[in-house]
């Protein structure tokens, strides 16, 4: 199925195939928040991230937005292009809440935030993800500044094809992370993985959490499951 492994995350592997421009990921079990601070398993989690990532990277490409899903090999395992990534955590905030409230007080907890918010986080746990703006991102030479709006277009139109999709099934969409990367043709394409793991996802009729901040706010590992299968049944169906 795949070859040399390329790098592991705390929640994927990443290997390399038989094309240079394409990669097998793995979608683990394993759940971590605090920069690894916390760290468990549960068993088929990472079949519910991988049926919920192939959903809605689907969704994107019908579209116009470009993702670098290629296809579902199994349950665990997807094949996607090879990109060449930017160190970047993308995040769109719909509501206010997690560290945007630590950052800026200003904000209240649940607020309504429009327009959304985008902000940009250098992808580094040693250094505790730090906050980048456009100055910073241009001038470490990390993107360009056209790149950098490229990103946030494409970060606007994911929020806005993301937020419709999730309230017709009876979902809130709080904030969601997502990654880019250029492709062999250079393009800028969404990659990484969208689903509970890195979503905010509120139950509309009463504000129950569908995401890993069960985990974050110290819910037990069968309430995490319980609300990650439901998430993956609402927008998956039975």
């Amino acid at each position: 199925m795949a070859n040399e492994l390329l790098s592991e995350g705390k929640t994927k592997k990443i290997f390399a195939t038989d094309n240079p421009n394409e990669v097998m990921i793995e979608f683990k079990d394993d759940i971590t928040a605090g920069n690894m601070a916390k760290h468990d398993v549960i068993a088929g989690k990472g079949k519910i991230n991988a049926d919920i990532t192939e959903n809605l990277f689907k969704l994107m490409e019908a579209n116009g937005i470009s993702t670098h899903f290629i296809k579902r090999v199994d349950d665990t395992h997807v094949l996607a292009k090879r990109l060449s990534m930017y160190p970047l955590e993308a995040v769109c905030r719909n509501i206010a809440a997690g560290s945007l409230l630590r950052r800026i007080p200003l904000f209240k907890q649940g607020e309504v935030l429009e327009p959304p918010i985008v902000e940009f986080f250098y992808k580094s746990d040693e250094m505790g993800d730090p906050l980048l703006n456009t100055s910073h991102i241009e001038t470490l030479g990390i993107a360009t500044r056209d790149e950098i709006k490229d990103m946030e277009e494409k970060l606007r139109k994911i929020n806005g094809v993301l937020r419709e999709y999730l309230s017709k099934k009876g979902l809130i969409l709080v904030d969601f992370k997502v990654e880019f990367g250029r492709d062999s043709k250079g393009e800028i394409v969404l990659g990484d993985e969208l689903n509970g793991d890195s979503m905010r996802v509120w139950r509309a009729s009463d504000k129950k959490i569908l995401d890993k901040d069960v985990y974050r706010k110290g819910g037990k590992i069968e309430e995490l499951k319980a609300a990650y299968e439901e998430l993956s049944r609402v927008l998956l169906g039975d």
